[in-house]
């Protein structure tokens, strides 16, 4: 009787909690179908969300959801926002022929607690026409692409002679990671210093890591460490940022990359971009090269691999070419 007890006492409360949740995420649901033409879908718990089945496997997150309810559109909820996640060649179409027209830049307010200002994060858009500038005239322009090409080059030689060949077995991913990295610091900040580029690179794993979890800011969990690394990294950005300035000041250097150009930069008010607004930028370019370039990195790796005979055709084209810039 008193092991049935304390069973009781201790269990019968969660159920009671398990239980009512379950009922509030229904009536939730529902509630919210009711007064909204939305797409096809559920948001699943309230709080979590469907975060939990999102994390184990992309793919097969939405692959389920476009069969279960549609392949071209369906509605989610993730880190802690409602959201529709469009499928497709005529959702790509859309999303990107409507920038800046039905859609806008956003980022969920989980994301920006880890990666931005606290304070700058109402302005999401402080000094994005400005920053845009930089990037179509200073970043994609063909000139530009073709001075890149040698620094690539010339990192990933150093990059394979450091990381590849003294292992015997080498995992693609996380040196992919590495590699990536690496290049978007010589690139946006002109950083080659192995020693600070490492200084920045591990908080902000950590950061890209737990900014995905579950939305809850609570000791010990993944999120809360996503967010003091994210500090760490601002801290970290906003003293190149600090140095940059001061050798503009000084009269040293010139404009050999991004951050030099974008402290350059003026916004639509006449007004430079502030300390803070460049920084939340940075963290959002790196952020944007990081997983996306190491995942294709890898699975072009991955695919020479399984057909040595594309690896002996792209092998044969590949030119040598000096660089043409340098930090």
């Amino acid at each position: 009787m008193e092991m049935e007890a304390i069973l009781a006492y201790y269990f019968l409360p969660l159920f009671l909690l398990a239980f009512s949740l379950y009922l509030f995420s229904i009536i939730w649901r529902h509630g919210s179908n009711d007064r909204k033409k939305l797409p096809p879908g559920s948001p699943g718990w309230p709080v979590l969300g469907e975060n939990l089945k999102f994390a184990p496997s992309l793919e097969k997150f939405v692959a389920e959801r476009m069969s279960k309810h549609s392949p071209e559109i369906f509605q989610t909820s993730l880190l802690g926002e409602k959201m529709a996640t469009f499928c497709g060649a005529k959702g790509n179409k859309f999303l990107f022929s409507n920038e800046n027209k039905l859609l806008t830049s956003w980022l969920p307010q989980s994301l920006m607690k880890v990666l931005t200002f606290a304070e700058t994060t109402k302005s999401n858009m402080d000094g994005y026409s400005a920053f845009m500038r930089i990037l179509h005239r200073d970043v994609f322009s063909p000139e530009t692409l073709k001075k890149y090409v040698p620094v690539m080059d010339a990192l990933a030689r150093e990059h394979m002679e450091r990381d590849w060949k003294p292992n015997s077995v080498v995992k693609v991913l996380p040196v992919s990671k590495k590699y990536t990295f690496e290049l978007a610091c010589r690139i946006f900040l002109c950083e080659v210093d192995p020693v600070r580029v490492r200084k920045l690179l591990e908080p902000f794993a950590v950061a890209t890591k737990g900014m995905f979890s579950v939305p809850v800011d609570l000791p010990g969990t993944a999120y809360r460490r996503a967010i003091r690394a994210g500090e760490v990294v601002r801290e970290e950005l906003m003293r190149m940022v600090d140095e940059r300035k001061k050798e503009m000041n000084e009269g040293e250097g010139e404009a050999r990359d991004i951050l030099w150009k974008m402290l350059m930069e003026r916004g639509g008010d006449g007004e430079f971009l502030s300390e803070k607004a460049i920084c939340n930028r940075l963290v959002g370019m790196l952020v944007a090269s990081y997983d996306t370039t190491s995942y294709a990195v890898t699975s072009v790796l991955d695919h020479l691999a399984q057909f040595p005979h594309i690896y002996n055709e792209v092998f044969k084209e590949r030119v040598e070419r000096p660089a043409l810039m340098s930090c």
